[in-house]
Order: C-alpha cells, then sequence, then structure tokens
C-alpha cells in the first residue's frame, strides 16, 4: 500500500463470524472507503452487504473465495478449484506412500475445514472427491469444520485419530486446521504415521 500510496485497512473478525465481516463491510461502505476486498466466508450471508457497498459506490472485489452473483466486479483467485482440490489429494497420496507409488496409498483419510459454509474450500473438496477416485485405497471418513478455531481444530484432529485406528492423513484446508493438526498429530507421538497436508 505505501508503494502505491494507497491508506490501507487489512481486518476481520478473528471468529471467522460472517455476521460480524458483513457489519464491517457496512461500517467501511458508510466511511466511504473506495474499494473493498473481501473473501466470502459464506457468501449468503455477506451478500447483502457487498451490494449494497456497489450501490454506493464501492468497489467490491473477492479474493481466494468467491461471492455471489451481483456483489462483486472481479474476482481474484490463486488457482482453479480443481487444480487445488486434485493437487491436495496428489500431495496426501505422495506422503502416505512415501518412497512406492503413490496410486499404492491406502488407509483412511479425513479433512477438516474452517466451516460447512466456505464456498471455496467447498469447491476444493468437490474436486478433492473427484480426484480420490483415482485412489481407490484412500477412504475419505470424514469432512469436519474447525469454525475458524485453532482449539476446535486440535481437538477435531485428536478425535479422528481416537476414532479412526487407520487414519493415514488429514488434510487441514483452512489457515487455523492446518497448524492445529499438525500439532494435534505431534503431540498424540503420530508424525510420520498421519500424515498432515
Amino acid at each position: 500500500s505505501k508503494e502505491l500510496g494507497i491508506d490501507l485497512i487489512y481486518d476481520g473478525p478473528t471468529d471467522g463470524s460472517p455476521e460480524k465481516a458483513a457489519g464491517m463491510i457496512e461500517k467501511w461502505t458508510l466511511q466511504g472507503v473506495d474499494v473493498i476486498a473481501v473473501s466470502p466466508n459464506d457468501p449468503n450471508v455477506l451478500a447483502p452487504a457487498m451490494k449494497k457497498a456497489r450501490e454506493k459506490g464501492v468497489h467490491v472485489i473477492t479474493w481466494d473465495a468467491d461471492g455471489l452473483p451481483g456483489t462483486r466486479e472481479f474476482f481474484v483467485n490463486q488457482a482453479t478449484a480443481k487444480d487445488i482440490g486434485y493437487a491436495l489429494v496428489d500431495t496426501m497420496a505422495k506422503d502416505i506412500a512415501g518412497t512406492s507409488a503413490p496410486e499404492g496409498a491406502q488407509g483412511d483419510v479425513a479433512i477438516i475445514t474452517a466451516s460447512l459454509t466456505a464456498a471455496n474450500q467447498n469447491e476444493w473438496m468437490k474436486y478433492m472427491n473427484e480426484r480420490l477416485k483415482d485412489y481407490p485405497q484412500l477412504k475419505l471418513v470424514e469432512t469436519k469444520p474447525s469454525n475458524e478455531d485453532q482449539k476446535v481444530a486440535f481437538q477435531t484432529a485428536q478425535d479422528l485419530m481416537k476414532a479412526y485406528p487407520n487414519l493415514k492423513g488429514i488434510w487441514g484446508i483452512s489457515s487455523v486446521s492446518f497448524p492445529a493438526a499438525a500439532d494435534a498429530v505431534k503431540q498424540a507421538n503420530k508424525s510420520g504415521q498421519v500424515q498432515v497436508t
């Protein structure tokens, strides 16, 4: 922002609440900001605030996760949902198989996502499920939300390891679920036995 000569407000709800995020969009609209860039964790909840901002002349863009049609001008994404979903599965298969061929990866795997309404992660998971068909010996046993809470993600990872003795991998597909799952695996002395991607 300094290089571009703009004032940047970088903020968001600490608990992942889409209602709080919508409130922030409304506040910034009233303050008359020029642009709002948002990664909607629940596009349905954020849509009214995003539409009102656009009606008031604020440029609204999305990044990482897209909004509903008509709520933004354009979307910036790091890769396609298909590329992300396939890469997550391929990486896990390689991690589990070790030196053997990835297609030979076998065992139970689970996903810890941010929330069940996270549009970007739901789209990734759609393609993860599609790609898992290429790895018939990997069985997706559960998909659990962490509600954007690292403690919940940690407990969820612990619960998954207890519930599934053949658990070989956990995908932590949010910024809090990945480090929490890795920490849970480490504390359970299962490093190398349960992979975290």
